[in-house]
């Protein structure tokens, strides 16, 4: 039987695929940290992580190092989505509770979110390859981050692409703001 996540568990994957390299990122780390779980149908428990991309081509030694690695943006929502989804039979008082949480935008105007829901054939498996570096159950959260008010509008790794590229994607569509949506806000496009 497969090895399972648990939460806090880190795990590293080097990447190695052709996006890796014509990116730069060849011999660098894909770090990923479980941070919940949720249920996919059919009726499976999947779990909700965090990534990383480590700046060069050593591991995090300890939680310290890990926490000064950037995470990578997944997602993100529009301010005037952050109340989503919403009750329809009790519409007001769910307003009303969602206005009760703080809600940072970037400097865009947009809600960054950081999770994603890893599916994969097999429940709550490691990726194949991946390197054990500990549980760190203290690791700090993303600061300002948005997470989504129900686990179904967490995004989901897509299974026709392999996590490394969607995630490298990822990191360059959000982290380093090649999406035309920042372009737009900036007046550079």
């Amino acid at each position: 039987m497969a090895k399972e996540w648990k939460t806090g568990d880190v795990y590293a994957l080097p990447l190695t695929s052709d996006l890796a390299k014509e990116r730069g990122l060849l011999g660098q780390y894909l770090l990923l940290q479980m941070v919940d779980d949720t249920i996919w149908y059919p009726n499976k428990t999947v779990p909700i992580l965090y990534a990383k991309i480590t700046e060069n081509k050593s591991l995090p030694i300890d939680e310290e190092t890990y926490n000064a690695i950037p995470f990578v943006q997944t997602k993100f929502s529009k301010w005037e989505e952050r109340f989503w989804p919403l009750d329809g039979r009790r519409l007001e008082e769910d307003i009303r509770e969602k206005q009760q949480k703080t809600y940072i935008p970037d400097e865009y105007g947009y809600l960054p979110q950081y999770r994603f829901i890893f599916v994969k054939r097999v429940t709550k498996a490691i990726p194949k390859g991946a390197v054990y570096l500990g549980t760190y159950s203290g690791a700090r959260q993303p600061k300002n981050e948005f997470i989504p008010h129900a686990k179904i509008n967490i995004i989901a790794n897509p299974m026709y692409k392999s996590l490394e590229t969607w995630l490298i994607e990822r990191y360059f569509l959000h982290n380093k703001r090649e999406l035309s949506i920042y372009r737009k806000n900036t007046g550079d496009g």
